[in-house]
């Protein structure tokens, strides 16, 4: 149900009342990163702003993950995430709050939704008075290892806590301009693995091959033979990634023909039985290799899967359907993208605690628009999510970000829709 013109104001002005305050904040965030599981600052400072704006309830959680409460009386529970580490990763942007952390930077855009969260969490505390319901914000440790949500939930975030009827997040696009949003429906995101494949041999002297079982020539023969699982095996019209991202050896010098060899990989893909193809095939085509190779059994190589899971994102179709119905009613058609799957991954899938609560990852378009032509082209090669040079726009950012997620907040409490 569209939201009056009166209220749009009123969102619009408590928003520019804080935007300074809330960009100040991102720049704080952006200037002092903190590694996944390792964000302790930005947890304390994330948990104080969120007491600072009125917040019934603040909590750390997981460690470094702040779950904090707005009680407005009977109707929905909507958890609204956001995620606040930050990539090993040296930023290259010239601004006056580039990171000042060597090798560490944000460049995934979380030092902005925090900021935004917290403008979100001013604007409900300030407009009770159009909304019932309960509003669980949680700001989220180590999304960047693909396992914070789910440390977060195993410290009892759905019983220590209300369990919310539905969830909704932001994330930064590097693709959309400022004052736009994303939106998809069913898959959004894929599933991910991460593995490590130690691919053993018999070193020696590399100027006498024939006496050693060569590891890196086997490793080798691996890696290629792991392209033609999304070629040949997978079914074609199911989206797959097998990326081996690391090959490092334990010798240093080219006369030695190393013992070892560790190749890291990452799988992705929309479907966990897919995943499971996937994982057969690498282990029959390690071992089919190894005796292609003539070594013994006892080395065959060892596959060894991490220890978690990143799920699917699927973002319910009801349920992305009235969001998207509020933001084209407050942003206009042309602001609302529809956008392809992606096969990033997100752990904001786990907290559809295995499909019963339904979700909605959402695009903030981040992208200063001056960056694009009249026909909305990009004008320039647009960094991607992880460059060295990705940044947010702020001024749009910030403002798009607060302003269509309270509309949506406000107007699902509203409507009370959420059984």
């Amino acid at each position: 149900m569209p939201l009056k013109n009166t209220l749009i104001q009123k969102i619009e002005a408590l928003t520019e009342g804080n935007y300074e305050y809330l960009f100040a904040l991102h720049r704080h965030y952006h200037a002092n990163p903190e590694l996944t599981l390792f964000e302790f600052n930005t947890a304390a400072r994330q948990a104080e702003e969120y007491r600072k704006a009125g917040c019934d309830q603040v909590a750390l959680l997981a460690g470094t993950g702040v779950v904090a409460l707005i009680k407005n009386g009977p109707g929905p529970t909507i958890l609204y995430r956001n995620d606040h580490d930050a990539l090993p990763i040296q930023e290259e942007n010239d601004i006056p709050y580039c990171s000042t952390v060597p090798n560490v930077g944000h460049l995934c855009g979380h030092s902005m939704v925090p900021a935004i969260s917290v403008g979100v969490a001013r604007n409900l505390v300030a407009l009770k008075e159009h909304w019932s319901g309960t509003v669980v914000l949680v700001s989220q440790l180590g999304e960047e290892s693909g396992d914070g949500a789910r440390k977060m939930l195993n410290d009892g975030l759905y019983e220590r806590f209300p369990r919310p009827d539905l969830a909704l997040a932001w994330h930064c696009s590097p693709t959309l301009p400022g004052g736009t949003v994303g939106i998809r429906k069913g898959p959004t995101m894929a599933c991910a693995a991460h593995l490590d494949i130690l691919v053993r041999g018999i070193g020696g002297h590399g100027g006498f091959p024939s006496e050693t079982k060569d590891p890196v020539v086997l490793a080798a023969s691996i890696v290629m033979r792991l392209q033609t699982i999304v070629s040949r095996e997978v079914n074609p019209l199911e989206p797959a990634v097998v990326t081996v991202g690391s090959f490092v050896t334990n010798s240093q010098k080219g006369t030695v023909i190393p013992s070892e060899v560790l190749l890291k990989l990452t799988v992705r893909c929309f479907s966990h039985p897919i995943y499971l193809q996937i994982l057969e095939a690498i282990e029959r085509i390690c071992r089919g290799e190894a005796i292609a190779a003539g070594l013994p059994e006892a080395l065959f190589p060892k596959v060894m899967p991490f220890s978690f899971f990143t799920e699917s994102v699927y973002n319910d179709p009801e349920l992305t359907t009235k969001v998207e119905a509020v933001f084209v009613d407050y942003l206009g058609q042309n602001s609302v993208r529809e956008e392809p799957a992606y096969t990033f991954a997100e752990d904001f899938a786990h907290y559809a605690d295995g499909g019963r609560i339904p979700l909605s990852f959402l695009w903030l378009g981040s992208v200063d628009p001056a960056k694009f032509d009249a026909n909305g082209k990009p004008k320039e090669v647009l960094p991607s999510l992880h460059s060295p040079r990705f940044l947010t726009h702020p001024p749009t950012t910030i403002r798009t970000g607060v302003n269509a997620m309270t509309v949506a907040l406000v107007g699902l409490m509203g409507t009370g829709f959420a059984e």
